[in-house]
């Protein structure tokens, strides 16, 4: 089989994934790697991205290719989201990238991030039902898709994230009860104006894939180690989230950072996405959700090999 890498450059976090190919519902990881580089940093306040964010996220992106040169990859796919969606000055940082790398960025829209996420997040399910959610919460944007099986049927984005709810929120560490009525309000706002609750009406499973999921998940079984197979398909509870939610802010960001499956740079944001997916469970009654380590990065790729047959 042939091998392949897959960057994808989030609001928030670099993603690499190796993996060995031979169709789309046949990717075999071999090495995948997570770097937090914020590089959306302030964004939805200055339109732009800034110098420090870029030169962060360029960093990864150099680590990354010393990975990659380890091994024969027939091509490099890099992918782009929110954050480049949205900064005024996303195609200096683009050229920048092909003329240091060589390798084309693909900005993708929101409608095809949701598409590509639903592809990649059930790439890892053998067990889908018959009407099937994937809720992406990234830093920027979440992305709430449903489908029959593999089959993507609709999709909304909500234009709010991890980072974004915690721009929005002051960037406090801690919130106390009032602030957090307030966000989730603000969140349950931004739900409505979208129609997900008519997007939802028939909805039998709920997957949650993106950084806060798998890092709820991660310290659930307190990984000090981060294992993919040990986060893919964990269920949890309403009642679980809420009272690691409850827990998380009673601890500083130090106190977080040094939990096992917490992964260094997410403290901060970590409590913003938990309310994105509360505010959803609470709102539609939904009593637990699976987390899926997979996401556009995998549906990026799967959608390549489908396209060249």
């Amino acid at each position: 089989m042939a091998e392949y890498a897959v960057i994808d450059i989030g609001t928030f976090s670099v993603l690499l994934l190796l993996a060995k190919a031979e169709s789309p519902d046949r990717i075999d990881p071999l090495h995948e790697e997570y770097e937090i580089a914020r590089l959306g940093e302030d964004v939805a306040r200055t339109g732009r991205l800034s110098e420090a964010a870029t030169l962060r996220t360029l960093e990864k992106l150099d680590q990354y290719r010393k990975t990659i040169d380890q091994h024969s990859v027939e091509a490099v796919y890099v992918v782009a989201s929110d954050a480049l969606r949205r900064a005024a000055n996303s195609g200096t940082f683009v050229q920048t990238i092909k003329d240091r790398f060589g390798w084309e960025v693909h900005i993708v829209s929101a409608e095809e991030e949701a598409r590509l996420s639903y592809l990649g997040t059930t790439s890892g399910f053998s067990d889908l039902k018959e009407t099937c959610c994937v809720i992406d919460v990234g830093g920027g944007s979440t992305e709430i898709s449903v489908g029959q099986s593999k089959n993507l049927l609709d999709w909304k984005s909500v234009p709010t994230g991890a980072v974004r709810l915690f721009e929005q929120g002051g960037k406090k560490e801690t919130l106390c009860s009032g602030e957090r009525l307030e966000l989730v309000q603000f969140v349950k706002l931004l739900l409505e104006n979208a129609g997900i609750k008519t997007l939802l009406s028939d909805v039998e499973q709920y997957i949650a894939c993106g950084g806060t999921a798998t890092t709820l998940a991660a310290v659930k079984k307190r990984l000090a180690i981060y294992k993919p197979g040990a986060v893919n398909g964990l269920a949890l509870s309403r009642d679980e989230i809420w009272q690691m939610y409850f827990r998380l802010n009673d601890l500083t960001p130090a106190q977080r950072r040094a939990l096992p499956g917490m992964e260094s740079g997410r403290e901060t944001v970590v409590l913003y996405g938990v309310l994105i997916i509360l505010t959803l469970m609470e709102w539609l009654r939904i009593g637990h959700i699976r987390v899926s380590d997979r996401g556009l990065r995998y549906g990026f790729l799967a959608d390549k090999l489908l396209k060249r047959g």
